[in-house]
This record gives C-alpha cells, sequence and structure tokens, in this order.
C-alpha cells in the first residue's frame, strides 16, 4: 500500500509530466479548424463597433430576416469572440498560442482542485480523457470553455449530494456568488450553458423531491442550499443577448435539427457511423470508454445518488448517438470511474498500474503524430497552409478587390477573416441557411445540369457571384468546379497557390 504523503508526491510527478507532455504536443499545433477564424473576425467586429451583431456582415447570402438558430449563432459566442481578438490584437498569432495555454492550464487546475478519492487513480483517468479530448477538439474552440465550465460544475454538483461521506462539501457565504457569477461568464461564452442549466434543474429537482430526513436540522440546510444553488445557477444563466430564447436550443440536443445543415458535418454522426465512416483509433477508444463506464454504472447505480446516475447515463446516450457530446460524456464519467477503483481494495498496486498503463500508451498513441507541431509551426506558421488557401490571400488582399466570393465552407471563416467584409462569402462553418448549404452542394456535383444548363452555372447567376475560390487536388488534377470555371470564357484565373486558386468573373 502507498502512504498519503508518497502518493501526493507522485501525483505531483505524473501532473508535471502529463502538463509537459501536452504543452509540447497537442498546444503547438497549427490553427486547422476553420470555425476559428469567423469568431475572431466576429470578435473584431464586435470590439470597433461595441454591439452585438444581430446582422450578417460577411456573407450574402444571409438573409435580414433571422429565425431564432441564425440570431443565436450570431450572438451566442460575443464573450468568446472578444477574447480571441483581444489575445490576437496584443500579441498577433503569438496570443492565440498563449490562450491555448492558459485556458489548459485552467482546465486542469478546474479538475485539479476538485479532486476527490485516490488522487492517482483521478490523475490517471483525467488526464486519459483530456487526452481523448484534445485529440479530436482544439482548444480555440468555444465549445472547449463549455467542457471546462461543465465538467467544473458536474463535479462539484455530485459532491454536493454526496451526504453519507466522512467529509462533505462544507457550504460557505461565497459559494452563490461563485455560482451565479461563473453561470453567468458561461451564458456569454457559448450556448453548451443549456447542460449547466440541465444539470442546476435537476439539483433542484432532486433537492425538492428527494427523501431527506427533513427531522434533521443539518439536512434540511443541505436541502435549502441545493434548492437555492440551483436558482442562483439558472437564473444567472439567463443574462445573455439571447435571455429566455436560450431554451430554444434544447430542440437541439432533443433532435429536431435541420437534416442537411448537419449531414454534412462528421461531428453530428453517431458513433456506430464513425466507426463506419472513419475507423479511426479515436473511435474505439470512444467505445471501450462508454462500454467500461456502462458496467460501472450497471454495477453501482444503486449505490449511487440519481443525479449522478442521471447525468452519467444521459450524457453517455447523447455520446453514443452524436459523438459531438462525447466530451461531456468522458468528463462525467470522472467521479464514478474514480470512486469505483478507489473502493476497489484488493490488488492496489496492480489496479493503479494498469489504470497508468493505459493512460500512458493511450498519450504516445495519439501523442505520437503530435511531436512535429514545433517543425510544422516554424515551417508554416500558426496558420496551417496546407488547410487554408494563405499564399493566395496574400497575393489577392492588397488588391483591396470588393464584391461576392463563392468558396468551399472549410475556407468560408479564412477568408472571412482575411477578405471582409469588403469581400463576403458564400457559406461558411455557420451554415446559416439550408438553401445556400443544398445550392453549394449542387454547384459542386459534377454533371448536374439546371434548365438545361450546368447547375453551377444557374447558382452562380442566382446569387450574382464575382469572384470564387477554389481547392486544387495535385493528386486528381483540378476539381470538377475549378475546371468548370478554366473552361468558360466568362471568368478568368487571377492568381494561384499550391492548393488553391482565384477566380474573377469577367464584363463580356
Amino acid at each position: 500500500m502507498i502512504d498519503i504523503k508518497k502518493e501526493k508526491n507522485i501525483y505531483f510527478i505524473i501532473s508535471f509530466f502529463v502538463l509537459a507532455f501536452i504543452s509540447a504536443t497537442w498546444l503547438l499545433r497549427s490553427i486547422k479548424d476553420p470555425d476559428f477564424f469567423w469568431h475572431l473576425k466576429t470578435g473584431q467586429w464586435i470590439w470597433e463597433n461595441q454591439s452585438l451583431p444581430f446582422y450578417d456582415y460577411f456573407s450574402f447570402t444571409t438573409l435580414k430576416v433571422l429565425n431564432w438558430r441564425q440570431e443565436f449563432i450570431l450572438s451566442s459566442y460575443w464573450l468568446t469572440q472578444v477574447l480571441f481578438y483581444g489575445f490576437y490584437s496584443i500579441a498577433g498569432w503569438l496570443g492565440i498560442l498563449v490562450y491555448r495555454y492558459l485556458i489548459f492550464a485552467v482546465f486542469f487546475l478546474t479538475f485539479h482542485f476538485l479532486r476527490r478519492w485516490n488522487q492517482l487513480v483521478w490523475i490517471f483517468y483525467f488526464s486519459f480523457c483530456l487526452v481523448l479530448i484534445l485529440t479530436s477538439y482544439p482548444i480555440e474552440r468555444p465549445q472547449f470553455l463549455s467542457f471546462i465550465f461543465f465538467g467544473g460544475f458536474f463535479v462539484y454538483l455530485d459532491s454536493l449530494f454526496l451526504r453519507n461521506t466522512p467529509d462533505p462539501c462544507p457550504a460557505k457565504k461565497t459559494e452563490f456568488i461563485y455560482v451565479g457569477l461563473l453561470m453567468l461568464v458561461w451564458a456569454n461564452l457559448h450556448g453548451g450553458v443549456v447542460l449547466g442549466q440541465g444539470m442546476f434543474l435537476l439539483t433542484g429537482i432532486f433537492a425538492l423531491f428527494d427523501r431527506l430526513r427533513l427531522n434533521d436540522p443539518t439536512l434540511k440546510r443541505e436541502k435549502l442550499r441545493l434548492l437555492f444553488i440551483s436558482l442562483v445557477g439558472i437564473l444567472a444563466s439567463f443574462i445573455n443577448p439571447n435571455g429566455l430564447r436560450f431554451i430554444e436550443i434544447i430542440s437541439e440536443l432533443g433532435g429536431a435539427k435541420n437534416k442537411l445543415l448537419y449531414a454534412v458535418n462528421d461531428e453530428y454522426v453517431s458513433l456506430i457511423t464513425l466507426l463506419q465512416k472513419t475507423p479511426e483509433i479515436t473511435a474505439y477508444f470512444y467505445c471501450a470508454t462508454a462500454f467500461f463506464v456502462g458496467l460501472i454504472i450497471l454495477l453501482n447505480f444503486r449505490k449511487w445518488h440519481p443525479f449522478r446516475t442521471f447525468v452519467l447515463v444521459s450524457t453517455m446516450v447523447y455520446a453514443i448517438l452524436n459523438v459531438r457530446y462525447m466530451p461531456f460524456f468522458l468528463l462525467s464519467s470522472i467521479p464514478a470511474v474514480v470512486q469505483t477503483f478507489s473502493d476497489f481494495k484488493p490488488c492496489y498496486k496492480m489496479k493503479v498500474s494498469l489504470v497508468g498503463i493505459f493512460l500512458f500508451s493511450s498519450m504516445f498513441i495519439f501523442g505520437w503524430q503530435e511531436f512535429d507541431n514545433i517543425s510544422s509551426l516554424r515551417r508554416d506558421g500558426v496558420v496551417s497552409k496546407q488547410e487554408f488557401p494563405v499564399q493566395l490571400i496574400d497575393q489577392i488582399q492588397p488588391h483591396n478587390l470588393k464584391g461576392r466570393l463563392y468558396n468551399p465552407d472549410e475556407w468560408g471563416g479564412y477568408l472571412m477573416w482575411r477578405l471582409g467584409p469588403d469581400i463576403q462569402v458564400f457559406w461558411d462553418g455557420r451554415q446559416l441557411d439550408e438553401g445556400v448549404v443544398r445550392d453549394a452542394l449542387s454547384a459542386e456535383l459534377p454533371g448536374l445540369s439546371m434548365g438545361g444548363r450546368p447547375a453551377w452555372q444557374m447558382i452562380f447567376d442566382k446569387y450574382a457571384i464575382d469572384y470564387a475560390v477554389l481547392p486544387l487536388k495535385k493528386s486528381q488534377g483540378l476539381t470538377y468546379l475549378a475546371m468548370e470555371l478554366y473552361r468558360h470564357p466568362a471568368w478568368k484565373p487571377l492568381a494561384y497557390s499550391s492548393n488553391s486558386v482565384f477566380f474573377a468573373r469577367q464584363n463580356l
């Protein structure tokens, strides 16, 4: 058996190793997430105009009259977007790297201070979940902030229901202030706060209907404490640009989605579909973790408070049906897994060793591809030149062109950042309108005709397109749409780069 002092020392050694490993790998990636750039551009607009963009200034295909979903996308990330632009305006792309390290530090420290039970099992399993999340989600995505808030609040609320522990979580006078302020901040960072609202609502429900021995003054105070905490958390979360309309995002979680908008995004597929489409090792780790946690639920659901079971089962079901929610499931599984392993007394050293081996093997399985990040940063800079048409836009930007630009959606955010609002993009990762998505897919479909003309011509005329930025495929030659524009006399290529070409419409 390892004594408490030795266990604590090992905990800090492992923590240091995890911090160093992740700092030298995932945190030094080039930016490859296309959505980051439209967040950065929106943050710039908010800062310069001192208001929120309830109108889309960067895409000409967005209607002036917006529905609730479009308004929500344009306004619900405003605080994160201002943070992005603040770090960028101070130190350029280096500032974005600094932002990564700060957010990662907040994430790690949050779970460091909330740790319970066996410290070694805690750091092993938390680090494993952290590696899985970083493998799929870059820190500069607004939803990463929701991972931190959701995980921290869940572990905190879970501790409040552990009334039978020898060291119950004591109440503090500042507790309600912290809960309210943190929910207020979360509500203006990312729409994932709806999950926090659900957790606090669940806390209030269990506080009202839980079978507490009301003749016990301590339990009476605990019940009132839970009720007040849940009330403060929920009320504070509605102080945001969308107010009570935040509730409408529940339709997203409930499955009432626009099927076309989500069909083109692999984040919204089920775990089974992900295994079939892209059998990457991450998907297998997801499956193994879900199976393992499922067994723990079956073994312990009678022992746990229903709050933990309900949140854990709900997030697991959502994660299996929609891998976008997998990080929330991983984080909600931490207390259950750690407590189960901590309570399992026999073969202490063996169980800790097995969990440690599993962590370190997974770190190297997922991390070995990240070791060349420093050389990539030196070669390409913070923005990946392989993923985005950086060199092409360097050629185009000095000409101060204005007009309407057709583009693939994965480049829309970057083009918006570099060229907007003088040049407005066709579509981007926001995917604000289903009709635009349908038209874009039709324009890039070889051989499709409309009214006896190629579909792309009809669509370009419909939207009065002035320019087009299109990708090139070295191994397969030109993309279909790029080849069509090369052949057409009304379109002229103005600039090239290794991965893209810029076309302009000619006045014939």
